[in-house]
């Protein structure tokens, strides 16, 4: 079963939880110093925290 892992959505300040399975990759964003996780072309999301945490939380997550 996957484990998802917590964001927060930086023009909503509302959480964002993300299957860290369906991550294709994930990349900074230094215009706004957010994150993007991206699942595929067409589908991505922004987060608040810095691309090390984000890189951090999702691996961890696949870990366990």
């Amino acid at each position: 079963m996957p484990r998802f892992c917590k964001f927060i959505d930086p023009s909503t300040d509302g959480p964002v939880f993300v299957n860290p399975a369906l991550v294709r990759y994930v990349r900074p964003d230094v215009s706004d110093g957010t994150t993007r996780i991206v699942f595929d072309a067409d589908q991505g999301v922004a987060v608040q925290e810095d691309f090390q945490s984000v890189v951090k939380a999702l691996d961890d997550a696949n870990r366990s």
